[in-house]
């Protein structure tokens, strides 16, 4: 009986034993096959947030290299206009390839090109290019437009160019007087390495890197894989790692199985333009992960705590994953001033940060729409108001922002300054329109004011503090796109005798001059309209003023300058003339201005006539000084630079291809054959730039100097005289250099 019993109870036990085992058999195979289903899930979902940050990033890429292409486009057309104003301005710098040098290196170009009204090259900085024409390649048709229409200002996407294959940006503009069009070249290296940094292969290797997932960016068409997270793909094609990818697949389906490096592949992709971005994830993982949970099962019932304690695990890391996520959101909302999340669908609103009176409206609990305009209206200034409450409503923000990531608007707050308001879609549905979104608000009101700070310096002139030639010329313009008004003056004015004090007294004084005028144009124009310094001793004023005050503004400015008197300078006078638009109906600004200029040179050689000054006299005599000489040069011994003044049509022609700095030229006179060899060493002596400086800096007088110079194949004797100009200083050794051939 005994025995009965305890067979009995052994066949139970081993019943509970064997119910149990199955129990915990069947629990740790659900829990493996809940694991395997939970990591496919993660799988899918991290490759779906892969696929759109790949999408998102080549799309921000995008579209930022073309807002760089469209900023830089819009400067170098800038570039090139400055330019023709300067050659509008100083027409002899057009022949003058040294002053064109000095002119790109001051402006950051690399090139200079002159093109005549036919679309030819004919001078700047290249003479290689001198002849090339409109028509003579594909890279410089591209601005055959130009020639047809002379308001056109055209900018080149960045193309390699035909001479050298190197990667540059050409802007072309015609000049105001519509005989030439000058053109500008420039290397845009920010926009170069951007391009670098947006290259495929490097976006793909800034890419996070999961255990079991590669990335994969080919070409549409062919199928070449440009950027691969596994290296080896890169620069095959993806037939040639596993996948066939058709491109009927496009609508039909997000995902397919392929089989790579043996093993079952389950690839995720979409479409980016000529783009295609796959995501894979291989089932080997998987598959380890399931067999050995079998073997501990089949093995090691009793460790199915240790199972368990597994699942628990994973379960506490993806909570982790979680807070960090959730850390990351904080942090980020650290960063801005207030950062919600907005449910169009629901209406409602999530608050991860606010600050003082957004905090205090949105704690209110109103319905979304009505928050955001409440939060508006308590920290909006009112010149911005209304564009704000257009920009933030919620009824037409979905259909704004459909098929858009994204949308920002600057506005002034009234405790923050220039703040950004961006919104952010998060959820989206079908139709491209949000369902929800993320609005972040950040000041922006450091970099505006900066900005503006930057605008204005580059619209002011350094020494008077008036608005510059920049300044003038695009006010110009914008006074030639709008009617002007009745009562605008025109006033050009040139202060008299600046030259004569610079020579006499110095610069400073020259400067004490200058701004004493500039006091007096302030006092008496500077409350009716913009005061402009437009050159050396030129300014110009745009008033507005009826006939009554204007008669004022000249008695009180003659009475002005009468009164005037400075430490060096004890008076002051400026030439004038007036033009308003009550008599010149009919003219443009520009037409004005030829008026005003002539009454304004009137007043001047009248002024000059009253103290008995012929200037014309002055020039006359100063030519013909010019022709007793073949040759008239500007030199600085500091910086071995010269400047060409005259050179007689019968100079030797050689000259003319040799460029570099005074020394080299000077040198290059010698070791060509042009100097008679008896004279060389001395005139190789007296024409070396440690000599001349030497001797400058010890002697106020002129250097002279006989030697035989080689003329139509024979040699004559020539006399070079060396006089510092009247802005001499040991400090900026500026003088002429005069070449005379002696006859008899």
């Amino acid at each position: 009986m005994n025995d009965r019993n305890q067979r009995e109870r052994r066949e139970q036990q081993n019943k509970v034993i064997l119910f149990l085992a199955v129990v915990i058999m069947l629990a740790l195979l659900i829990e493996t096959m809940i694991l395997a289903l939970v990591s496919n899930r993660n799988s899918n979902r991290t490759s779906t947030v892969l696929l759109n940050q790949v999408i998102n990033i080549l799309q921000e890429n995008e579209k930022s290299e073309q807002e760089l292409i469209d900023s830089l486009k819009t400067e170098y057309i800038v570039r090139a206009q400055s330019v023709a104003y300067f050659l509008d301005a100083n027409p002899s710098a057009e022949q003058d390839i040294f002053e064109l040098l000095k002119l790109a290196r001051m402006m950051n170009l690399d090139e200079i090109h002159l093109f005549n009204k036919q679309g030819v090259i004919y001078g700047g900085t290249e003479p290689k290019y001198f002849g090339i024409g409109m028509d003579d390649g594909e890279q410089i048709g591209y601005f055959k437009p130009m020639l047809t229409d002379r308001t056109l200002s055209m900018c080149q996407d960045v193309t390699p160019n035909t001479a050298e294959g190197k990667s540059m940006m050409y802007a072309i503009t015609w000049d105001a007087t519509g005989e030439k069009m000058i053109q500008v070249g420039i290397e845009p290296l920010r926009l170069l390495e951007k391009l670098e940094n947006n290259k495929i292969s490097a976006v793909v290797d800034r890419m996070p890197a999961y255990q079991g997932m590669n990335i994969y960016v080919a070409d549409v068409n062919t199928g070449e894989i440009y950027g691969a997270t596994d290296k080896n793909a890169e620069g095959k094609y993806l037939k040639d790692v596993g996948m066939a990818i058709e491109e009927e697949d496009f609508s039909k389906v997000e995902e397919k199985q392929f089989t790579i490096n043996g093993y079952k592949t389950f690839c995720r992709f979409d479409r980016f333009n000529q783009y295609l971005v796959a995501v894979t994830s291989s089932t080997r993982t998987g598959v380890l992960t399931f067999f050995c949970a079998l073997g501990i099962e089949f093995i090691y019932l009793l460790l199915a705590s240790v199972v368990i304690y597994i699942a628990i695990d994973k379960f506490m890391k993806t909570e982790q994953e979680k807070n960090e996520q959730l850390s990351i959101l904080v942090s980020m909302a650290d960063i801005y001033y207030s950062m919600h999340l907005l449910d169009l669908e629901t209406n409602t609103l999530k608050e991860y940060r606010a600050q003082n009176e957004v905090k205090e409206v949105v704690a209110k609990n109103y319905e979304l729409d009505r928050t955001v305009k409440e939060v508006m209206l308590a920290t909006t200034v009112p010149e911005y108001l209304d564009a704000a409450l257009e920009f933030t409503d919620t009824h037409t923000l979905a259909e704004r922002m459909r098929n858009r990531k994204c949308i920002s608007g600057e506005f002034v707050g009234k405790r923050l300054g220039w703040f950004e308001m961006i919104f952010i879609t998060i959820a989206s549905y079908r139709d491209g329109r949000p369902s929800q979104v993320m609005c972040v608000t950040r000041s922006i009101d450091a970099a505006k004011k900066k900005e503006a700070r930057l605008i204005e310096k580059s619209l002011t002139d350094g020494l008077t503090g008036l608005y510059n030639r920049y300044a003038y010329e695009s006010d110009i313009i914008a006074y030639g796109n709008t009617p002007l008004e009745e009562n605008f003056v025109y006033v050009s004015m040139d202060v008299n005798g600046l030259k004569v004090v610079n020579d006499s007294l110095g610069h400073a004084a020259g400067d004490e001059l200058l701004l004493g005028a500039c006091q007096c144009m302030k006092q008496c124009l500077g409350p009716y309209g913009r005061l402009y310094r437009t050159g050396g001793d030129e300014f110009v004023a745009f008033i507005f003023a009826n006939e009554k005050e204007l008669n004022k503004i000249q008695k009180d400015f003659e009475y002005t300058l009468a009164a005037w008197s400075g430490k060096q300078i004890h008076d002051l006078s400026v030439s004038c003339g007036y033009v308003t638009k009550r008599e010149r109906y009919n003219d443009t600004v520009r037409e004005m201005a030829e008026l005003a200029d002539k009454r304004m040179y009137d007043a001047k050689e009248f002024y000059y006539q009253s103290r008995g000054i012929d200037r014309k006299a002055q020039n006359t005599a100063q030519n013909a000084m010019c022709e007793l000489y073949a040759k008239v040069l500007q030199i600085n011994l500091t910086d071995d630079t010269y400047q060409i003044v005259k050179n007689s049509l019968d100079e030797v022609s050689d000259e003319t291809e040799w460029f570099g700095n005074l020394s080299s030229w000077l040198k290059e006179i010698a070791y060509n054959g042009f100097v008679h060899p008896d004279d060389r060493e001395e005139y190789l002596k007296k024409t070396d730039l440690t000599y001349l400086r030497s001797y400058f800096s010890e002697n106020k007088g002129s250097l002279r100097f006989f030697y035989r110079r080689k003329r139509n194949d024979e040699y004559q004797r020539v006399l070079m005289e060396i006089i510092p100009t009247a802005e001499y200083t040991p400090e900026n050794q500026k003088l002429f250099l005069y070449v005379k051939y002696m006859y008899g």
